[in-house]
Parts: structure tokens; sequence; C-alpha cells
């Protein structure tokens, strides 16, 4: 990200405030403190990031530097997210003043070990925070009475070739630039027919939180 402007709010604030959701990420595994960073990027056409998305995402939160995490764990997305998830009732909130001892713990949460998501572990080796409780100031309740392991992100053959795409730059940006969004149109219409769709809409409907879900398949 070397010579990559950022808006230079997040350089001149007092203090920066990070507020992530709990969820599963197709790419990433899980969008928590690190991933929800990724969005302060200006540029349109950042998905051409998404090849080296572990360090990218330790420049942006290492230039930021984020003095507060307010991580919200009221309801949190399991299953194919961020797009297609599934509403999951947790009912937690999660604050802390190192984003790194955020993610870690919100993995556990989730019952998914830090050490298997990318990013979290390129940070960490960074020395941009702890993975292991042994050095997280922990003040909550006992782990195992708050965990709640998610569904992670389903990976069928779309999600292998989004994720093959996302390792080529020019082509992705070739595809994101012109017929994207035919191919997303394509994706949920084979998906459809697969019932993939229809047992989806039968999972959210059986959870009762959400209602208006239909724009997720435009």
């Amino acid at each position: 990200m070397k010579g990559t402007p950022l808006p230079k709010l997040y350089q001149d604030c007092d203090v920066f405030i990070s507020m992530p959701l709990f969820k599963t990420h197709k790419l990433t595994g899980v969008t928590l403190t690190l991933k929800n960073h990724f969005g302060l990027h200006p540029d349109d056409l950042r998905f051409r990031f998404h090849g080296d998305i572990h360090r990218v995402l330790a420049d942006i939160t290492e230039y930021v530097k984020p003095g507060l995490v307010i991580m919200d764990g009221r309801i949190g997305l399991e299953s194919d997210g961020p797009f297609a998830g599934l509403p999951k009732k947790l009912g937690l909130l999660l604050t802390s003043t190192n984003w790194m001892a955020a993610d870690s713990t919100a993995c556990r949460i989730m019952g998914i070990p830090p050490e298997d998501i990318l990013h979290i572990v390129h940070a960490h080796r960074r020395g941009l925070g702890p993975l292991n409780m042994d050095f997280i100031d922990y003040t909550g309740p006992p782990l195992p009475q708050i965990k709640s392991p998610f569904e992670r992100a389903n990976q069928d053959s779309i999600s292998h070739l989004e994720k093959w795409l996302s390792n080529k730059p020019r082509l992705s940006k070739l595809v994101y630039m012109t017929f994207f969004n035919q191919m997303k149109w394509i994706s949920w219409k084979i998906r459809w027919a697969s019932g993939y769709k229809r047992r989806y809409v039968a999972k959210i409907e059986e959870r009762g939180i959400w209602k208006d879900y239909e724009g997720l398949f435009k």
C-alpha cells in the first residue's frame, strides 16, 4: 500500500474508533476489525488488492491505528457472508483498545481459530497485536460460556472462481468494470436452479430475524 493515498481525515482525527460486526466472509474467512478497514480505501476498484488482502488489511489498520474497537455482536452473520449470510443472535458487545486482541477473541467466540485466518496471522507476525489469550487482558465472561460456533462461508464452484479471480488484478479489473453485474446475475440463476436460493430463504425464514431480504438476489 506504499504510495497509495488515504483520506487525511483518518490521520488527523483525535481517535479512530472502529465498529465492526461478527461476520463470516467467503474470501477472508471472517470480517472483523481488520477487514472492516478495507472500506476506508477511497478507490472504487480496491478489489484489485484482493490478491494481497492479508497484507493490505495490516497496512491500512497500522495506518489508522484504532484507539477503540466496539464490535457489535447483538446479531452476527454466519454462513455465506458477506452478502448472503444468515443472521445469528449473539447478544454480545465486545470492546477493546487493541484491534488484534478484539479479532482474536471474536474468532474464538465464533468457534474459528484465529490461527486459521491469514490476515489476522499476518498482522500478528508484523507485531500489531496478540493471538494467544495468555497475552490478552480479557475481562468478560468465560469464553466457553459465550462461545457460539459460526457456520463458515460456503465454498462452491462460484466461490472458488471468485478466489481465483482475486489473485489476478488485471483480469479482475476487466471483469468488474465490464460484465460483473451480468456474472452476478448468472451466478444467482445457477444457485437458484441448484436449489441454493430456496434452501437459503428457508433458513432465513426459520430464524425469524430478517423480513426484507430479496434485494440480496439482485
